[in-house]
């Protein structure tokens, strides 16, 4: 939020607020933040309509290895299958979820995202 409040002063999109501004102004600006924050990242939203989304059990297999830390090698090896067969299912996934990254994928991970629709965490 604070980096995101310095980029718009250096870019003089936003006037600096003084010490006597009005209240209402300054709650304008802070909605206005959020309004942009919100959109520059992952949203409630979007979870919600990634855990909904169908991934054979063998793809929910490999991201509950990737959200173990488990190296492509182990997971394999876990799962009796090969290490190219565990690529395969872990982009599979990220197409289905709307990833394009692995950073988003370990992002979405990192929140829970794997369990949000499933009860047996």
């Amino acid at each position: 939020m604070i980096r995101l409040l310095r980029n718009k002063i250096r870019q003089h999109e936003l006037a600096l607020l003084g010490r006597k501004e009005r209240p209402d102004a300054v709650v304008r600006l802070v909605e206005e933040m959020f309004e942009q924050a919100s959109q520059s990242s992952l949203t409630d939203d979007t979870v919600s309509v990634c855990r909904h989304l169908h991934l054979t059990p063998r793809e929910r297999d490999v991201l509950q290895g990737i959200s173990q830390e488990l190296r492509p090698d182990e997971i394999a090896s876990k799962l009796s299958l090969n290490v190219k067969t565990v690529s395969t299912h872990k982009l599979t996934a990220m197409r289905k979820l709307g990833f394009k990254r692995n950073g988003e994928l370990y992002y979405w991970l990192l929140q829970g995202g794997l369990w949000l629709g499933n009860s047996t965490r």
